[in-house]
């Protein structure tokens, strides 16, 4: 009878456990990856008719970001601050001077210096630290980790080059094309900040280790059940 009990209580608490931590890993996971191919890059538009027409350089994007870097990808002065990167898909040079960078579409925020040059098919990095005494390539803002807008601008103030809209962002994860310069956007599994991304991307399922700590977690607690009533009957024998 009391084999019958322990056996009976164990397969309860295996039963609980295993609920439990597969609900909370799946919820987990979810929580922090619920938007998937969410931005989109509005057109690229030139200022009104009666203005002088702004050339719009093809190939040029905003390829990926992030907005909660804690300790993924450290800049050369030190410091995990947040970061964009720019990609130049096109076969030519691409003069990026007085292009503007904003996190805010009421104002233009950034301006970049001149002389600054983004090379065919390959990329750009900028900090944004809210800190600019450092490096020509650190803007005077943060990225919002809770969600928000990324603009690129031309020289004029009007033109967009680039726009992306994000959600919600994960902690030392970016958030990127899924290919370099195509349309479809994904949290990260692995940040390439000034590399090419690749399309190995976050899903909403459960992360493995997470399964696997729990079922762990569930059966270590079991033996010690076990253990614990074997004891408790040979003290009452």
């Amino acid at each position: 009878m009391a084999e019958n009990k322990i056996q009976a209580s164990t397969v309860m608490i295996i039963t609980i456990l295993l609920v439990a931590g597969l609900f909370i890993a799946v919820n987990i996971n979810n929580d922090s990856a619920s938007v998937v191919n969410q931005p989109a890059t509005s057109p690229k538009t030139n200022a009104g008719d009666d203005e002088a027409a702004v050339l719009v350089p093809e190939g040029l994007v905003i390829n990926e970001l992030m907005a909660d870097n804690d300790k993924a990808v450290q800049s050369i002065y030190g410091g995990y601050p947040d970061w964009v990167e720019l990609f130049n898909s096109g076969n030519y040079s691409i003069d990026l001077s007085g292009m503007y960078l904003t996190d805010d579409l009421s104002k233009l925020n950034w301006r970049f210096p001149n002389g600054t040059v983004i090379e065919p098919n390959s990329y750009l990095l900028v900090w944004a630290d809210a800190d600019i005494g450092r490096s020509s390539l650190q803007v005077n803002f943060n990225l919002l980790a809770n969600g928000g807008v990324l603009g690129l601008f031309a020289s004029d103030g009007k033109t967009v080059i680039d726009l992306v809209l994000y959600d919600k962002q994960i902690r030392d994860v970016s958030y990127g094309r899924t290919t370099d310069g195509g349309s479809s956007w994904d949290y990260m599994s692995i940040s390439t900040a000034g590399k090419a991304n690749v399309e190995n991307v976050r899903t909403n399922a459960a992360a493995p280790w997470q399964i696997w700590l729990f079922i762990i977690l569930a059966i270590a607690i079991c033996i010690v059940v076990v253990l614990k009533d074997k004891i408790h009957i040979r003290r009452k024998t």
